[in-house]
């Protein structure tokens, strides 16, 4: 379940961060964000499906229409969705996105992590991905969490990296967080 949402020059919001429980009803003036809240919940949804580019260009046209029109031309788009998870306490999925052309965009990076386990201060990282690298940590035992298994490859810079992983033995909080992603349910009402 989603806990908590951080947006950062996301259309109308310069910052943005909501707590969200079982039940939220959004109320507002018109023109106060309501929608453009929503429509991040169906960037996430066509992310979810590794189609990400085709959100930018059909639903809102460039990266520059995406992007908060008060927020200065070289400023990143990033998200951080906080997910209560089954597995582990949290995981904290982010993405930043940049401007690559004046209509474009690409993925300047995207992680997945944890709260730290028992004797740990860092965030566990399952996923980590910048400048078109990309490094997953696979399953690990609790507790362990100097291990070194994981796939190092290349990656577009148009798509994500988390909607790929489809492999739940090997990338099990991955595979999670992508099924939460999947799963919203966003009802918008009158």
């Amino acid at each position: 379940m989603i806990k908590r949402i951080k947006l950062k020059n996301f259309r109308s919001f310069r910052n943005l961060d909501i707590k969200l429980g079982n039940l939220n009803v959004l109320v507002g003036r018109n023109g106060s964000g309501k929608s453009n809240f929503l429509s991040f919940f169906n960037l996430i949804g066509y992310a979810a499906d590794n189609e990400l580019s085709a959100f930018v260009r059909q639903s809102v046209g460039t990266f520059e229409d995406l992007r908060n029109y008060q927020a200065d031309n070289k400023a990143t788009v990033s998200w951080e969705i906080e997910f209560s998870s089954e597995h582990n306490d949290f995981l904290f999925y982010s993405v930043e996105l940049g401007t690559r052309s004046p209509a474009g965009y690409v993925i300047l990076s995207e992680k997945l992590e944890t709260t730290p386990k028992e004797g740990y201060t860092n965030n566990y990282k399952f996923l980590e991905a910048f400048n078109g690298q990309v490094r997953i940590l696979k399953a690990f035992e609790r507790g362990d969490q100097n291990d070194d298994s994981e796939a190092t490859f290349e990656n577009s810079t148009q798509e994500l990296v988390l909607p790929q992983l489809r492999n739940q033995a090997r990338y099990p909080a991955q595979v999670e967080a992508h099924g939460y992603m999947r799963d919203l349910n966003v009802f918008q009402g009158f």
